[in-house]
C-alpha cells in the first residue's frame, strides 16, 4: 500500500504440505533440460532409470512421486503410466526391466502447466518400499500428435553411470509388458524426482556392532 504497486504482489507460488509422518526426497539437482521421463516430441516414449537406496535413505510407503517440468505452452490431461520395483541391479541397460515385473503404480491422465512447475502425481497404488535400488518406468502412452520439442523436464546428468533409458517413436507403439529386447543405448541422465514416502509405523535402531 505505498507509491509502487508493482511490489504488492508476489509470483504464484506452489506449496505441498506433507502429511504428519511423512517425507520428502529429493533427488537429482534440475540444473538441466530434457525431454525425460516423457517426451512429447514423439507420439509415444518408453522411459526408464534407476533411483539408488542411499540417495532415498528411508523406507515407507511412497504415495506420491513428483517431477520438475519447463514448458513452453500448457499440456492439460495427458495420459501417464508408470511402473515401480526395487531391483538388485546398480545400473539399467542394456535391457529395461519389463513392466511384468514391476507394480504398476499410475494410470490416469496429468495436467502440465506452462512454465516451470512441480508436478505432483499421486499414486493410485502407494508403493511399499524396502530400502533397496528403486526401477521407475514411465509410459507416454500413443498419441495421434506429437507436441513442441520444448516441453523438457528438469534433470541431472550422472556421468559414468548407465542411470536410463529412454525410447521414442512416431512408428512403434511400445509395450511396457514386452520392451524392445535391445540392447538398448544408455544415457547417463534422469530426471529431478521427488518421493513423498510415508513412514509411519516404521522405527529406528542405532548403535555399535561390535565383535564380542
Amino acid at each position: 500500500n505505498d507509491a509502487f504497486s508493482i511490489n504488492d504482489y508476489t509470483d504464484i507460488m506452489q506449496v505441498h504440505v506433507m502429511p504428519q509422518g511423512s517425507v520428502m526426497v529429493n533427488i537429482g539437482s534440475g540444473e538441466e533440460l530434457a525431454r525425460i521421463p516423457m517426451d512429447f516430441w514423439w507420439k509415444n516414449s518408453l522411459f526408464e532409470t534407476i533411483f539408488f537406496a542411499d540417495e532415498i535413505n528411508t523406507v515407507g510407503t511412497i504415495t506420491n512421486i513428483l517431477f520438475y517440468n519447463d514448458f513452453v505452452a500448457e499440456l492439460p490431461a495427458k495420459e501417464c503410466n508408470i511402473w515401480m520395483a526395487e531391483t538388485t541391479l546398480s545400473m539399467i541397460g542394456p535391457e529395461m526391466i519389463p513392466a511384468t515385473e514391476m507394480t504398476q503404480v499410475f494410470s490416469s491422465v496429468i495436467d502440465f502447466p506452462v512454465g516451470q512447475n512441480i508436478i505432483n502425481i499421486p499414486l493410485s497404488t502407494p508403493f511399499e518400499y524396502s530400502g533397496h535400488n528403486l526401477a521407475v518406468m514411465v509410459e507416454r502412452p500413443w498419441d495421434t500428435i506429437y507436441f513442441s520439442g520444448n516441453l523438457k523436464f528438469r534433470v541431472q546428468n550422472d556421468p559414468d553411470v548407465s542411470r536410463s533409458i529412454s525410447l521414442v517413436s512416431d512408428v512403434t507403439d511400445f509395450d511396457p509388458y514386452a520392451p524392445p529386447p535391445g540392447p538398448n543405448a544408455t544415457i547417463s541422465i534422469f530426471p529431478k524426482t521427488s518421493f513423498l514416502i510415508d513412514t509411519t509405523g516404521m522405527g529406528s535402531l542405532e548403535g555399535i556392532v561390535t565383535s564380542d
